[in-house]
């Protein structure tokens, strides 16, 4: 049923502070994926949140890419990226990485598909990648 079902006190400073101060994940947790696409064929998938190997980041428009927080630390690290004004919006032959991420998003979850863990997904990531 609907509704707000949280903890109400009248006395907060009494109230036990593993209800007071109780978190919650807002989002699952997230991966990041990288792979390099070139008429060569497609490199193999890097996987985690590590220092990933010397690479000019291309990003989609996504506005995670440019983030403040995101476009500080690629110049921090001195990590040659294009810019959101030099970057071509709707224009699928000039970006073709997005058609390989959503064939790959569909052979991901097809049959319904769900992982249970980030390990359970990466590995299907890689699996699928192999079959191309």
């Amino acid at each position: 049923m609907p509704g707000n079902a949280g903890f109400y006190s009248s006395d907060k400073e009494n109230s036990p502070p593993g209800v007071k101060y109780k978190s919650q994940q807002k989002f699952e947790p997230k991966i990041l994926v990288w792979l390099a696409l070139s008429s060569k064929g497609i490199s193999a998938p890097y996987t985690g949140t590590t220092k990933a190997p010397a690479v000019d980041v291309d990003p989609d428009l996504a506005s995670s890419h440019y983030a403040n927080k995101t476009t500080d630390w690629l110049n921090e690290q001195k990590v040659p990226s294009v810019p959101k004004y030099a970057n071509p919006p709707n224009v699928p032959k000039a970006r073709p990485i997005e058609d390989c991420w959503g064939i790959l998003a569909q052979q991901m979850y097809s049959r319904g598909w769900t992982a249970i863990n980030q390990e359970q997904l990466i590995n299907r990531i890689k699996t699928q990648l192999k079959k191309n």
